[in-house]
């Protein structure tokens, strides 16, 4: 009887563990499978992710020009014109300004004689006009005559420096995002644009209240410049190009006055200017092979910091205008194809290498205060390079902008416009008080 029932118990145990065993067994088969299953549509995933990575290469391939000789002829011939129109419109604007007369000039003089002034209306005109290149320019034009001098003339460029960094922000309001996550992409990387250009200006203006080392060098430069060159200054390869048309177009506007012919050739000379810095920039990215093209180099080699910086400042150098350049970066940040931490280096450089169409300006004025003036806005800029040493200025710009964009700031194109709004508050305030 005891042995029966040993037998019995022997029997469900074994038959329990068989059943459980036997559970474990399908379970696991079906495991198995269920990793097969995501292992197959792992691979399958990266052979789309590879065939769409090879159709965006393929697309980039069929829009990237490939010139003819007659069309390149014609590019190269569009090129040389618009630098002779950028020539030109130097010439007009410094016909204009001199043919103001020391009234006009007194005036304006006046306007500028203080160091509150001198920033604010640096920073307005440069912010209304879309364009501080053309506004620094047209400064250190004041100034070569005498309007103001070269401490004033420091604190109008400062301001506009940042009058400029709207234009960015200004981009995301045309742009059209996806959805709210696309828009805060663009306006963090316009808002870090910001970021940068204060803390720049932060330190340029302590470092030349403490050593006033600026202004010093640009003295110093137009000092040894006056000495040396002064005598081969009178008729430059470049007056002898641009004078004979602008003389000619100042004498047919006879009838209108000194002070009409004056503002007429000022303002003609500022459109020349921007039109061949705005066409320069696209005939560089056409020989890169379109806006595509370019883009895609960009967010190819932007793999650390110092490559991004380059980039950014090598592109601002090719195509003479920050703007247009960091025009490159908005729409793939509002396209969510480049990471906004990536950004912010490549932003750095464009804002550092922004001096050389003010710098080229100056030169082809050639006379000794414009250069030593165009350098002291290149020595601004250059500062630059001090914060690309560490990439934790980086870091430090990112987590600045994320705190504005997270907890200050609401991500919407209101908040975008009230930031513009405020940026032209604080300097009209400036200039009432």
């Amino acid at each position: 009887m005891e042995k029966s029932n040993l037998m019995n118990e022997y029997e469900n145990e074994t038959g329990k563990n068989a059943l459980w065993g036997g559970g474990v067994t399908e379970q696991f088969k079906e495991w198995k499978k269920l990793r097969k299953d995501l292992k197959k549509k792992k691979t399958k995933l990266k052979e789309k992710k590879k065939e769409v990575k090879n159709l965006k290469k393929e697309v980039i391939r069929k829009e990237k020009r490939v010139y003819s000789g007659h069309e390149l002829i014609i590019k190269v011939i569009s090129f040389i014109a618009l630098i002779y129109l950028f020539l030109l419109g130097i010439a007009f604007l410094k016909q204009g300004v001199i043919n103001l007369g020391s009234a006009a000039l007194s005036y304006m003089a006046a306007s500028l004689s203080t160091i509150e002034n001198a920033f604010s209306l640096g920073w307005i005109v440069s912010f209304l006009s879309q364009s501080g290149s053309v506004i620094a320019f047209f400064t250190i034009m004041l100034a070569d005559a005498g309007a103001l001098n070269i401490n004033l003339l420091f604190w109008a460029l400062i301001g506009t420096i940042i009058g400029n960094t709207s234009t960015s922000l200004i981009a995301v309001l045309f742009l059209k995002p996806r959805n709210a996550n696309d828009l805060r992409h663009g306006f963090e990387i316009g808002l870090a644009n910001l970021v940068y250009t204060l803390i720049l200006v932060l330190l340029v203006i302590v470092f030349e209240l403490t050593t006033s080392f600026f202004t010093s060098a640009s003295n110093l430069l137009r000092s040894s410049l006056t000495t040396i060159t002064a005598p081969s200054m009178a008729a430059s390869p470049i007056d002898l190009v641009t004078t004979p048309l602008v003389m000619l177009f100042k004498s047919a506007l006879w009838f209108l006055g000194q002070g009409a012919t004056s503002i007429t050739l000022i303002f003609i000379g500022g459109l020349l200017f921007a039109i061949s810095l705005k066409y320069l920039g696209g005939i560089v990215i056409d020989f890169l092979g379109g806006k595509r093209h370019a883009r895609s180099i960009i967010n190819k080699y932007m793999s650390s910091d110092k490559q991004a910086f380059i980039i950014g400042f090598g592109i601002t150098l090719l195509m003479a205008s920050n703007s247009a350049s960091l025009s490159l970066l908005v729409p793939l940040a509002v396209a969510g194809l480049i990471k906004f931490r990536q950004s912010i280096p490549y932003a750095i450089g464009t804002i550092t290498g922004s001096f050389i169409d003010v710098l080229l300006g100056s030169l082809a004025v050639a006379t000794p205060f414009s250069i030593s003036a165009g350098v002291m806005f290149t020595l601004i800029s250059l500062i630059g390079f001090l914060f690309i040493i560490s990439s934790k200025t980086s870091d430090f710009i990112y987590n600045v902008t994320r705190f504005l964009t997270r907890r200050v700031l609401r991500m919407n194109k209101k908040s975008i416009i009230v930031l513009l709004i405020s940026m032209l508050v604080i300097p009209l305030l400036l200039l009432v008080t």
